[in-house]
């Protein structure tokens, strides 16, 4: 699959903007922009690190839409999991945070998760 195809499928799967995606990578947003209105089949070697990196996938993921388990490429199909307007934002908050901030959230959440649950 083609690199510009495997953006915009990730783009899609995780309700993600250009700007979304520019700012999590380093770059900018007419690089991202760039790479979709080209229809790149490829990209520079350190502009997809930096995607790859800023959206955690790996590479072959992202340079072909497969990954690879035992030395063969599977597609793999995540799942589509629609957002709230509220989650959303969340997820555009906490991408904005620190590392530190980021470790905040995550352990309060675990926090949260462990009262909701007794509770129950």
């Amino acid at each position: 699959m083609e690199f510009y195809k495997v953006l915009l499928q990730i783009m899609e799967d995780r309700s993600l903007s250009i700007p979304d995606i520019a700012r999590s990578c380093g770059l900018s947003d007419s690089t991202i922009r760039s790479v979709i209105n080209r229809k790149q089949k490829s990209v520079a070697l350190d502009v997809a690190f930096k995607i790859a990196s800023g959206l955690q996938v790996d590479l072959e993921y992202l340079n072909t839409g497969e990954h690879a388990v035992n030395g063969e490429h599977v597609q793999i199909e995540e799942p589509k999991t629609a957002l709230s307007a509220e989650e959303a934002e969340v997820v555009k908050d906490y991408r904005l945070l620190d590392a530190r901030g980021r470790d905040t959230v995550r352990r309060c959440i675990a926090n949260q998760l462990q009262y909701s649950s007794k509770g129950e």
